[in-house]
């Protein structure tokens, strides 16, 4: 099971690495261009006094702040890292502040779809070996909500544990949750009524694990050309932001 996990993260770090360094480059494009291209226009513009358009100011007020006040910037750049580090310390010592942390990874764009199969199939999963290992059901499910990582699940599979507890039935209590989808309750709700939860669990993490597989196709193909169509609108915005004012000037100096 342990092998079986490690597996389904490491599939889903590798669909995000070639993302991540793409985005690493475009940044690394941009700050070039911002050091280096822009001050070469700046020193142009100086010369022929030209009236610069709004976009071509700030970006030559941007490049000025990055090369005169890089110490500045990157001051401020850490305390904001370092604000947000001791937040989320401090978010993930309290119970909300983990589900509110959870709720952010689940719904975030693209990544929640993959994270939310993982937190499935490993739910299932160890639900499935507890049960087999003839762990007492509310146990059993108090730990695989534990175990899961997520704590918004971990909510609601203790909430499902009352109902449980209470004499309903399993599959109405996590019902309450919506955490997951209608062939989970489907599947689980027919299951119990048979006495084959153990079985249909196993089936749901297999079921879970090939949807993170698709899923995680899908984060690779998606996010790849997105990011590549954001670095090419920013740097169209630089060209034309720092050439339009070049050939207005020669117009300029046509009708002259």
């Amino acid at each position: 099971h342990a092998t079986r996990m490690a597996s389904v993260k490491h599939r889903v770090k590798m669909a995000l690495a070639y993302p991540l360094l793409l985005a690493i480059c475009a940044v690394s494009v941009i700050l070039y261009q911002l050091l280096y291209i822009v001050p070469v226009f700046a020193d142009i513009f100086l010369e022929m006094e030209a009236q610069l358009p709004a976009p071509t100011q700030f970006l030559l007020v941007v490049s000025d702040v990055l090369r005169h006040h890089w110490s500045v910037v990157l001051i401020g750049a850490a305390l904001i890292a370092l604000a947000l580090v001791a937040v989320y310390i401090l978010l993930k010592r309290q119970a909300e502040g983990r589900r509110f942390l959870d709720r952010c990874t689940l719904y975030f764009p693209g990544i929640g779809m993959a994270y939310q199969g993982v937190v499935q199939a490993r739910f299932c999963r160890i639900f499935a070996l507890l049960l087999g290992a003839r762990v007492p059901l509310i146990d059993a499910l108090l730990l695989s909500g534990t175990a899961s990582g997520s704590a918004v699940l971990e909510k609601a599979v203790s909430h499902a544990s009352d109902v449980v507890a209470q004499g309903g039935r399993l599959v109405d209590g996590l019902r309450e949750s919506h955490f997951f989808g209608q062939s989970f309750y489907w599947l689980l709700g027919t299951a119990e009524e048979r006495g084959q939860v153990e079985y249909a669990l196993n089936n749901l993490a297999e079921s879970a694990e090939r949807t993170v597989r698709t899923r995680e196709q899908l984060l690779g193909s998606v996010i790849t050309p997105a990011l590549t169509i954001f670095l090419g609108l920013i740097i169209g915005f630089m060209v034309v932001a720092l050439y339009v004012p070049i050939f207005t000037l020669g117009d300029q100096l046509g009708v002259n």
